[in-house]
């Protein structure tokens, strides 16, 4: 009976010392820092690409979730209309290699982005360089606040 109660008093006093070792709840004062989902996406398919007098033919259909309200700058148009204007500005820094830059909307969540570019591998990779660098550009007109779903 005495060895029992040495025991129990020696487990009482590891687990007081193990307890008082650990943390307790973070004091209120302690600001915690909330992640909210974005308000907008833009999404972005590539389409079957074809041949085009000598060259590939390449095309992108983007589509944006944001707001109905075309005074925001969340709305599905707005945000298509930057998208395209990414894309021209891109394509023309690109400068040789990409021929025939093409962007419209189709309606107000509905835009499409051709361009021609050399037949081959060197050509693609020069495509999906430009569709990646009109991606980021958009990016940093939406500050970050939107989605970007790409799909190649």
């Amino acid at each position: 009976m005495k060895i029992t109660s040495i025991i129990i008093a020696v487990q009482t006093a590891a687990f007081s010392t193990l307890t008082a070792a650990l943390p307790g709840a973070p004091p209120n004062s302690i600001p915690i820092e909330l992640t909210t989902r974005a308000t907008c996406a833009l999404h972005t398919q590539w389409e079957p690409s074809w041949r085009d007098g000598g060259y590939d033919r390449y095309r992108v259909r983007a589509w944006a979730e944001g707001y109905s309200d075309a005074a925001n700058w969340h709305s599905t148009r707005v945000m298509l209309d930057k998208w395209c204007q990414s894309f021209r500005n891109v394509a023309g820094h690109y400068g040789a290699g990409l021929e025939n830059p093409q962007c419209w909307l189709e309606n107000d969540n509905l835009a499409y982005a051709d361009i021609s570019t050399f037949i081959g591998s060197h050509g693609h990779n020069l495509y999906t360089g430009m569709h990646q660098e009109t991606v980021n550009q958009w990016r940093d007109w939406s500050k970050y606040t939107c989605d970007v779903d790409s799909h190649h």
